[in-house]
């Protein structure tokens, strides 16, 4: 690219501060693009205890309140979807929220005149930066959630075709997620742009493994899509002890916790921990397990191969793009996960954990992210000047 740019980076979640979990590739993402020369600035909404401006990892942020502080509950916390429709407070919660980020994406775009808005989620970012009516090229970017919703709810299929109709370009996170919005919005990406792993941090940890019981290991959000109660039940079925530790936080947090006493798993729930201490995590684990029903990439399995950790992995989209697909478990397929854990623990592939590792430093370091997300940009500012 011949010049920086300035970019608004849009967005419904963000690293709150240093080492926050929440869409920590984000993160990784806006700094790798600093780190390139672009002044890429962030909008997000706020949350309780925040500022409105502040700084993330030499990333400038702007939050946008919609509530007072008891009730900004739509953020940050992987549930959006479901609050936003909840009523009595979902619906004017949701209006809310998209009003005020409209209201200050216009603001924005009109006093500091970017080069172009870089929209992460269709939902509820391309609704917002339709409602703004902003004239400067748009990017949205699609990570698999976003495409979920409509999946399992085509009565929002008009929304998105409304809210997408304007942008300038669509990228995508995964091959499996181009397939699937292609079928649920009715829309071509025009890209594969997954996003960037943090290769300084994903550094082999020294390993401490336990001779007698070993570590299965998964993390996410404790959400039913994730598949982790289909875990449990794997692991029940074990003939050998072992631990589970699932780490992240979430609604299923407690029905995880009686599943397990029921069936008798030794289950550890550590809540959601700063991606920093991930490796360390992975280091300790004899398995990484990803039981999702579906990911827009599957980040996770990506952490654990670049670490060398042997993974097992279901089916479910953009691991596709990571793992040889005849080693993937049919989402919620209790049996065959519980028999590839064994073969895991018993037997692991490292070479194609290898090989696996090859592809994930080439596709997903920071400066691959920044090549693809430079070249997004320059198309979009080509495709609106032509509008």
């Amino acid at each position: 690219m011949s010049r920086p740019l300035r970019v608004i980076a849009l967005t419904h979640v963000y690293p709150r501060f240093d080492g926050d979990p929440s869409a920590a590739f984000l993160g990784t993402w806006a700094g790798a693009l600093r780190a390139h020369g672009h002044d890429v600035r962030v909008l997000a909404p706020h949350d309780a205890g925040l500022t409105e401006v502040d700084v993330v990892g030499g990333v400038p942020i702007r939050r946008v309140r919609y509530a007072d502080d008891a009730h900004e509950t739509l953020a940050y916390r992987g549930e959006m979807h479901r609050i936003a429709l909840r009523p009595p407070l979902g619906p004017p919660l949701l209006g809310s929220f998209t009003s005020q980020m409209a209201m200050a994406l216009r603001r924005a775009v009109r006093r500091w005149r970017p080069d172009v808005v870089h929209v992460h989620w269709w939902m509820p970012g391309a609704v917002i930066a339709r409602l703004a009516l902003v004239d400067v090229p748009v990017v949205v970017h699609l990570h698999g959630t976003d495409v979920g919703v409509v999946e399992g709810r085509p009565w929002l299929r008009p929304l998105a075709e409304w809210a997408l109709a304007c942008t300038d370009r669509v990228e995508v996170v995964s091959t499996s997620l181009s397939e699937r919005a292609s079928a649920a919005l009715g829309v071509r990406a025009d890209s594969l742009n997954p996003m960037p792993l943090d290769l300084a941090v994903l550094t082999p940890a020294e390993r401490v493994l336990s001779l007698d019981t070993p570590t299965v290991l998964a993390v996410g959000r404790l959400v039913p899509e994730k598949g982790f109660r289909e875990l449990v039940q794997a692991v029940a079925g074990l003939r050998r002890d072992v631990r589970l530790r699932i780490v992240g936080e979430g609604p299923d947090a407690e029905v995880l916790r009686l599943l397990a006493d029921e069936l008798r798993v030794r289950l550890e729930l550590p809540g959601a921990l700063p991606h920093r201490e991930l490796p360390a995590e992975y280091a300790g684990a004899d398995v990484v397990v990803q039981p999702s029903h579906g990911e827009g990439l599957g980040l996770v399995v990506a952490e654990a191969v670049l670490l060398g950790r042997p993974v097992v992995a279901t089916d479910s989209g953009g691991v596709r793009d990571v793992l040889e697909r005849h080693s993937l478990v049919r989402p919620g397929d209790v049996a065959t996960l519980r028999a590839r854990i064994v073969e895991a623990l018993e037997d692991p592939d490292l070479p194609a954990v290898m090989r696996a590792a090859r592809r994930v430093r080439t596709a997903l370091s920071p400066d691959s992210a920044v090549l693809r997300t430079e070249q997004g940009w320059t198309e979009a500012i080509r495709i609106h000047g032509l509008r």
